[in-house]
């Protein structure tokens, strides 16, 4: 059975778990305390994985125990996919409702303006 190396992938979760706007709608949607805590435990097992991914070829206890975290880690990342693309979808659909309820200028509203400007003196 091959080593398994998780130091590279769960920095690459914890980038994911640390991004803006999952800062920013984590907070909108309550879910904060619990981003938190991800951010906190993959700050911990980084800690100690450098050790137990050199222990593992020696220990096949500790091999198991990276195998199942490794497990986790994509877990927490499928679910953080899915929170970003939902986040997406949501600031997509805000721009969609912005853009409904901006007024239409077209070029003849555009060049109306400018010459009532000119003629009331405001140029």
């Amino acid at each position: 059975m091959a080593e398994v190396l998780l130091s590279p992938f769960l920095d690459v979760v914890m980038e994911k778990a640390a991004d803006r706007l999952l800062l920013k709608f984590g907070v909108m949607w309550g879910i904060q305390k619990k981003r938190e805590k991800l951010e906190r435990m993959l700050l911990a097992i980084q800690s100690i994985l450098g050790d137990a991914e050199e222990r593992q070829v020696r220990d096949p206890a500790v091999k198991k125990w990276l195998a199942a975290l490794k497990d986790a880690a994509y877990e927490a990342d499928d679910i953080l996919d899915e929170f970003n693309l939902e986040v997406m979808r949501r600031k997509m659909e805000i721009q969609v409702d912005m853009k409904k309820k901006m007024p239409r200028c077209t070029l003849g509203c555009l060049y109306l303006v400018i010459r009532s400007a000119r003629v009331t003196g405001c140029s």
